[in-house]
């Protein structure tokens, strides 16, 4: 007959393989799921690479963008011509909202767009709103009389949010 001492070994010798066995199954399943995340994180990291590959190559383009399309802005300015001044500034209207849709700000409209602008995003947010419904009125009431003054120093405010911005010099 056992005694009491061999059945006791015996049962935790079951109990202690048993133990051994569930402990080698969870750290296989932890070791898998380990691996899955690592390469998860993987393909995370290459894709936020390529998002960041993509923002810079966007940056760059709208810079250039930009810039061509100051230019053009420019040459409109110098004539004083008053249609053509009403141009310049829908033109300029037109850069900074791709500006603002390239930072990140959603919206319909540029209006809405500054409205999510922080306070210290745009040092002449102020300016580029008066701009903007300048803009707005010239687009409404294409007829309206506008002093060219008033017109360049509109442009003169989107041309300083781009010269901050880097996108013209």
């Amino acid at each position: 007959m056992p005694n009491f001492l061999e059945i006791t070994v015996n049962f935790f010798s079951g109990i202690f393989s048993t133990i051994q066995f569930l402990a080698l199954l969870i750290s296989g399943i932890l070791t898998v799921g380990i691996v899955f995340i690592a390469l998860s994180l993987r393909s995370i990291r290459k894709e936020n690479l390529l998002l960041d590959e993509k923002f810079l190559l966007t940056e760059d383009l709208t810079s250039e963008i930009s810039f061509r399309a100051w230019q053009k802005i420019e040459k409109k300015l110098m004539t004083n011509d008053e249609a053509q001044l009403k141009l310049a500034l829908i033109e300029a209207d037109d850069i900074l909202d791709e500006t603002l849709k390239i930072s990140g700000h959603r919206g319909q409209t540029v209006a809405e767009k500054l409205d999510q602008v922080t306070p210290g995003e745009i040092s002449n947010l102020e300016d580029l709103l008066r701009a903007h419904r300048l803009r707005n009125q010239i687009v409404h009431e294409p007829d309206l009389k506008i002093a060219s003054e008033e017109i360049k120093r509109a442009l003169s405010a989107y041309k300083k949010f781009l010269t901050e911005r880097g996108l013209i010099e």
